[in-house]
């Protein structure tokens, strides 16, 4: 399930991220190692890098907001 990045946003602002100014920064999932992925990304296109992004949206949201 494709869900488009305006609506992840938004979901994402519920949990209480807060997105930076700018359209440029790093993935926003932790890894194994309980620190912040280094992937890069424009956050115009996704939030998520290709590793972090599974087709279930809901499952990167939760492991984004336990840490």
């Amino acid at each position: 399930m494709n869900i488009p990045v305006e609506i992840q946003r938004e979901i994402l602002s519920y949990i209480g991220y807060t997105f930076p100014k700018t359209n440029k920064g790093r993935c926003l999932c932790f890894t194994k190692l309980n620190r912040r992925c280094k992937k890069r990304l424009d956050y115009s296109k996704r939030i998520f890098c290709n590793i972090h992004n599974p087709n279930n949206f809901i499952s990167s949201v939760i492991l984004c907001s336990k840490n």
